[in-house]
């Protein structure tokens, strides 16, 4: 399976400018717009600093210091507030109206928590690292205990992304003790991308499927695998399951139900590789119960696929039981609809005085070209009560042609 790469791309520039120093530069501004909802989200803020970047996202009130509830909800009332976090604090000046908030503000980084990175490997950091960092909250103790875990001389804009898809290391020993050992960052980052939690991971270990790699993983998470969803599989009747075979059922729809009804409807025992097959040609359930009334007694999955394929529909069957050929097989039933014989041929042989045919005749007269037109020219050429047989040999020949019969 191919191992995928998922790196975040940030419209602010996650890439290390590397410059004199981080107090140096200068200052990083830029607008902020504010809803005040305590009651939901808290305040969702907007930022849009002076290159054109943008920040969106929801935070505490309690993490905005000096931001007064009262002055939020009041009448064009002036605001400055501020949010502090370990690499740096974003001033904000602007006013609030009714819960709606807007203004400049300016960030300021710390240099002293840039001097402890260095500290940790990691150098050189520029303001926009800075500002990201301060975005996102990545703390020293962070760094520390992801290293602590295995995950050093990584370039600060993986530990970023592991910090936004909440890669903690709570959740690198929870992974490591479901059994997933490795993993890389790259690994921890796509798992948190489609919510594999070590719970995730030991859940499907108990449902039955042991060892899974990081690839698996991710592909039944993909496909909304779950725990009760492989539970109910086994139940159903399919065993032994491997992960690709519940990626293969999740792909196709199949469902415990569905195994279940095929099970009741007559088709017991059934592999992974037949449910999936049933799927992907559209067989149900109602289908396969009805089969026996018309005429088709104890078909097999492959009689069903075959059917289904071809189009040998309840009403392709019921037509040619109306046209006289009753408790027809599958294989012939996919026979007539393979070469064209239908119940309208049959009716329209009939009247040409052709009755009571042999399935195995009437397929091999679609398979020559006879056709009631053919016939009717046959006729009209003087020939009479030609057999069936006489008549695919002149049209294999080319005739009519008058000959003694």
């Amino acid at each position: 399976m191919r191992t995928r790469r998922f790196h975040v791309l940030f419209a602010f520039g996650l890439a290390a400018v590397l410059c004199g120093g981080v107090l140096a530069q200068s200052a990083m501004q830029g607008e902020w717009r504010a809803e005040y909802k305590p009651a939901q989200d808290g305040v969702y803020l907007q930022l849009r600093t002076t290159p054109g970047n943008n920040w969106g996202f929801n935070i505490a009130p309690a993490e905005l210091w000096g931001l007064s509830p009262t002055v939020a909800q009041g009448d064009h009332s002036t605001t400055h507030f501020e949010l502090r976090r370990e690499a740096g604090t974003l001033t904000f000046d602007g006013t609030f109206d009714k819960s709606e908030g807007w203004g400049k503000f300016q960030f300021a980084p710390n240099a002293e928590f840039a001097q402890g990175m260095r500290g940790l490997g990691i150098g050189n950091l520029s303001q926009d690292q800075l500002f990201t960092m301060t975005m996102v909250n990545v703390t020293r103790e962070y760094i520390q205990e992801t290293q602590a875990l295995g995950y050093k001389d990584l370039p600060v804009d993986r530990y970023v992304e592991m910090k936004i898809h909440g890669v903690t290391p709570d959740c690198i020993k929870g992974l490591r003790s479901a059994g997933l050992q490795n993993l890389s960052a790259d690994n921890l980052v796509e798992l948190r991308i489609h919510g594999a939690t070590p719970e995730y991971v030991k859940g499907m270990q108990d449902a039955g499927l042991p060892h899974l790699s990081t690839d698996q993983v991710v592909e039944l998470r993909i496909h909304g695998a779950d725990p009760d969803y492989v539970k109910g599989m086994r139940d159903a009747g399919l065993g032994n399951l491997a992960a690709d075979d519940v990626v293969q059922l999740r792909i196709h729809g199949a469902t415990p139900e569905y195994v279940g009804d095929m099970k009741t409807a007559g088709l017991a025992n059934l592999s992974t590789d037949q449910v999936v097959e049933l799927r992907i040609h559209g067989a149900n359930p109602e289908l396969v119960k009805e089969l026996p009334s018309l005429g088709v007694m104890h078909p097999t999955v492959d009689d069903v696929v075959q059917l289904q394929i071809h189009g040998a529909s309840p009403d392709f069957i019921r037509g040619m039981r109306d046209a006289g050929y009753t408790n027809v097989s599958a294989d012939q039933l996919v026979e007539m609809r393979i070469h064209g014989v239908s119940s309208d041929y049959v009716r329209d042989l009939k009247a040409l005085g052709y009755d009571h045919v042999l399935i195995d005749k009437l397929v091999e007269m679609r398979i020559h070209g006879v056709t009631p037109d053919y016939i009717r020219e046959v006729q009209q050429h003087g020939f009479k009560n030609v057999s069936v047989d006489d008549l695919i040999e002149m049209r294999i020949h080319g005739i009519p042609r008058k000959t003694s019969m």
